[in-house]
């Protein structure tokens, strides 16, 4: 698995990788490797990622709602890590918006 994870402002992403434990820790849970995880800093308002599935054809359904399931709990930890990035910023700054 490959990500990309952007954020508006230097604190604020800062944050979120210092949180980044969460998901790694789903993903193993889910038995994905992640090969490659980056940070970047992207302005607000610039929609510059679209999903690709390379998978399009996949005809297997059961295969397809267990990696549906795979990237939900991804997601879900995404969101986790999203939350104590603004818990931590909270102590400070509010950073994270």
């Amino acid at each position: 698995m490959k990500g990309f994870i952007s954020c508006d402002n230097r604190s604020g992403l800062e944050l979120l990788q210092g949180n980044v434990l969460e998901i790694e820790q789903i993903a193993r849970e889910d038995g994905l490797t992640i090969k490659q995880l980056d940070f970047g800093m992207q302005p607000r308002g610039n929609d510059g990622y679209s999903y690709q599935n390379p998978d399009k054809e996949e005809s297997n359904r059961s295969m397809r709602a267990d990696t549906e399931r795979k990237l939900y709990r991804l997601a879900k930890a995404m969101v986790i890590m999203v939350q104590a990035a603004e818990h931590a910023g909270s102590e400070g700054n509010n950073v994270v918006s």
